[in-house]
C-alpha cells in the first residue's frame, strides 16, 4: 500500500482537515488517542475515530506508524513543535510514497544507543542487523527473530545489574519486526525514553534511594488525606523533612525532564526526516528504472 493510496486529493483532504482543527484549537496534543466528535488527537481528527488500522487503510501509512502518531506528536509538542509535526507528517510525504521501511528505520534510531558491555554486543548487533534488513525491504525469516527473542529472554533471567534493566526493556520491545502490529514500535519508543537518564554530579545512587524512601514514607503517613479535598503537597513535606536533599532531588528531576523532552523532540524530527526520505526514494525509482 502506498501513501494516500497514490491520490493527491486524499492528501489534500487530510491536510485541510488537520488545518481546520489547528485553526479551531481542537487538535489535542496530549499523547492520548482521542476523538469526541469535535476535538481529537492527530490520529483521532484524521480518521474521526481511534483505530490506527483505519488510518492505515485510509491513508496508506503502516499501522505501526499510525499507532505511534499521537505519541510522536506529543513528544514534538514538548518543544512547541506539535502542530508543525502533524502537518509535516502529511505534507512532506508525496502521494504514492512507499513507507513500509520507515518503522524499521525508526527502530534503528532507537537502537543507536551503544551496548553497555561486551556480553551485549552480539544481541545489539543482531537486532540492528534484523531491523536493517527490514528497512532495506529484505526482511529476515521468522526463525532468526525467534532465536534473538530466546537469547534476550535468557539474558533477562540472568540479569543481575538493575542499571541494565531499561536497555533490556528496549531489547524485549525491539525483538519483533517493527511493522508487526500496533504495539511493537510504540513499546520500543516507550522503553527508549527511559534510557540514559542524566545524573547531576551532586546526585548519587544513595541520594536517590534516600529520596525515594522519604517520599514513600510520606505517601504512607498521609494516606488518609488523599481521599479528602486537602491533597498533600509531597514536595513541600519533603522539603520540610530534608531541605538539602529535596532541593537536589528537584534539580535532578528537572534535568531528567529537560533531557527527556529534548530526546523525544529529536525522535519526532527524525521520524519526519525518514518519511521525507522514503518519499524521495520512491520518486527516484522510476527514473532509475527508466
Amino acid at each position: 500500500m502506498s501513501a494516500f493510496l497514490g491520490d493527491p486529493a486524499i492528501r489534500a483532504m487530510l491536510l485541510a482537515r488537520i488545518d481546520a482543527h489547528i485553526a479551531g484549537t481542537t487538535l489535542d496534543l496530549s499523547g492520548a488517542t482521542l476523538w469526541d466528535g469535535v476535538r481529537g488527537s492527530p490520529l483521532g481528527v484524521s480518521v474521526e475515530g481511534s483505530d490506527p488500522v483505519d488510518y492505515a487503510r485510509m491513508f496508506g501509512y503502516p499501522v505501526a506508524l499510525a499507532a505511534a502518531l499521537d505519541m510522536l506528536a506529543a513528544q514534538a509538542e514538548g518543544r512547541g513543535e506539535g502542530r508543525a509535526f502533524v502537518r509535516q507528517w502529511v505534507a512532506d510525504v508525496p502521494p504514492g510514497a512507499e513507507l513500509a521501511g520507515v518503522p524499521a528505520a525508526l527502530m534503528l534510531y532507537l537502537l543507536a544507543a551503544p551496548e553497555r558491555d561486551g556480553r551485549d554486543a552480539a544481541i545489539h548487533g543482531e537486532l540492528v542487523a534484523l531491523h536493517g534488513l527490514s528497512a532495506a525491504g529484505r526482511p529476515a525469516g521468522q526463525d532468526r527473530w525467534r532465536a534473538i527473542r530466546r537469547t534476550i529472554v535468557a539474558r533477562a533471567d540472568a540479569l543481575a545489574d538493575p542499571a541494565l534493566a531499561p536497555l533490556q526493556a528496549l531489547w524485549e520491545a525491539a525483538c519483533w519486526p517493527a511493522d508487526q502490529g500496533r504495539s511493537t514500535l510504540v513499546g520500543a519508543i516507550t522503553a527508549w525514553r527511559r534510557l540514559d537518564r542524566p545524573r547531576r554530579a551532586d546526585w548519587s545512587d544513595r541520594d536517590e534511594a534516600r529520596a525515594l524512601a522519604i517520599l514513600n514514607a510520606l505517601w504512607v503517613e498521609h494516606a488518609a488525606s488523599r481521599d479528602t479535598d486537602d491533597e498533600p503537597n509531597y514536595m513541600a513535606l519533603f522539603r520540610a523533612r530534608d531541605p538539602d536533599l529535596a532541593e537536589r532531588f528537584g534539580r535532578s528531576q528537572q534535568l531528567a525532564h529537560d533531557q527527556s523532552v529534548a530526546r523525544s523532540a529529536d525522535l519526532a524530527r527524525h521520524c519526519l526526516a525518514e518519511l521525507a526520505d522514503a518519499g524521495e526514494r520512491t520518486h527516484r525509482l522510476p527514473a532509475a528504472n527508466g
